[in-house]
């Protein structure tokens, strides 16, 4: 009796010990949520308009505060057709990801991969485009239309629950999945987006060579 006391008083301590690290994990990545929005809405008050700043305050407001999002545990497709887990296409993270549909607006989608086409060749990193094409013809053009050299680019149905916002996307992939600093490029600001990718990199690709 007394060891099945013992072995359920040591399950219980476990449990405990789990459920305080998913708490705290959940507490760091809000505080770096809530850093990350509040940096970029500095930098932004001193270079840009109240307009602008409003504008960003109210997107960050919207989705960079939602830490709860995962991405789907969905196959990614190449342009060579060979499917890919997560981590088999993405690695530990975390990722920069630009997402987008053919069915978003085609300005907007152009104006998203043509951002981070720059943020690529200004801070060397490599983003990872994440397509919703409903052939693979058409994901093939987009491919080399935009960069096959440049870019990891595949094609899912559903990466995550933004997808429904239904405009194209930036974002961190975390090594958990979690769909971290969320943000929503608007060709009439790309002022602003340049002050997303500035913080986002400092922050999270500091050894990255900035020169």
């Amino acid at each position: 009796m007394k060891k099945i006391y013992l072995i359920a008083a040591g399950l219980a301590v476990v449990f405990l010990i789990v459920t305080n690290l998913i708490l705290v994990k959940r507490v760091s990545d809000a505080e770096t949520a809530v850093e990350l929005r509040d940096s970029i809405i500095r930098e932004a008050g001193s270079r840009s308009s109240s307009l602008e700043v409003k504008y960003l305050k109210s997107c960050f407001s919207g989705l960079l505060l939602n830490e709860d999002i995962k991405a789907f545990n969905a196959e990614l497709v190449a342009a060579d057709q060979r499917k890919y887990t997560l981590d088999q296409a993405l690695g530990k993270g975390p990722v920069l990801i630009l997402r987008y549909s053919e069915l978003n607006c085609a300005d907007c989608v152009v104006f998203a991969l043509r951002k981070i086409a720059e943020i690529a060749e200004r801070y060397k990193v490599t983003p990872v485009i994440i397509s919703e094409y409903s052939d693979m013809h058409s994901f093939k053009d987009a491919v080399a239309n935009f960069g096959r050299d440049r870019f990891l680019f595949y094609n899912v149905e559903k990466f995550s629950d933004v997808d429904r916002k239904g405009v194209p996307y930036y974002c961190l992939l975390m090594p958990d999945r979690t769909v971290h600093a969320v943000f929503i490029p608007d060709k009439l600001h790309p002022q602003i987006t340049d002050f997303y990718f500035e913080n986002v990199v400092k922050r999270f690709f500091s050894n990255t060579d900035n020169d």
